[in-house]
C-alpha cells in the first residue's frame, strides 16, 4: 500500500514536472486549478465504498452493486466539476483541460474499486 501510494505520488510529480519544462507556468497553474476543482469533488462521490466493500463482511452486496454505484457516482461528480468550471467562468480551452483531468480522476476512481 505504502510503495503503491509512493509511486503514485511520483507519478503526479512527474507530470508537474513534464509541464513546467514543456510548458510553461500557465500550463502547470491550469492543471493545478484543473486538479484543485476535480480532487475534492471526485473524493467526496467515492463515498469510500472501497472500504464499505471490504467490511462487507456478511456480503449481502455484490460487487456489481458497489460498481454500478460507484459509476453513476463517477459520472456525477464529473458533471458537477464540469457545471462548477463553466458556472465560474472558464470556456474554451480552460474547460477542455479541466474536463480532461477530471475524466482521468474519475476513471482513476473507478479503478480504486477494483483493487
Amino acid at each position: 500500500m505504502i510503495f503503491g501510494s509512493a509511486v503514485y505520488a511520483a507519478a503526479q510529480w512527474l507530470i508537474v514536472v513534464a509541464l513546467a519544462r514543456m510548458g510553461g507556468p500557465a500550463d502547470v497553474g491550469l492543471f493545478t486549478l484543473s486538479s484543485a476543482l476535480s480532487v475534492p469533488i471526485v473524493i467526496f462521490f467515492q463515498m469510500s465504498l472501497r472500504q464499505v466493500f471490504i467490511r462487507d463482511l456478511e456480503e449481502r452486496y455484490d460487487f456489481s452493486d458497489f460498481l454500478k454505484l460507484r459509476t453513476v457516482a463517477s459520472a456525477s461528480s464529473f458533471g458537477v466539476v464540469i457545471l462548477l468550471a463553466y458556472c465560474l467562468g472558464h470556456r474554451n480551452t480552460e474547460l477542455m483541460v479541466i474536463a480532461g483531468v477530471s475524466l482521468g480522476r474519475c476513471l482513476e476512481s473507478l479503478s480504486d474499486i477494483h483493487y
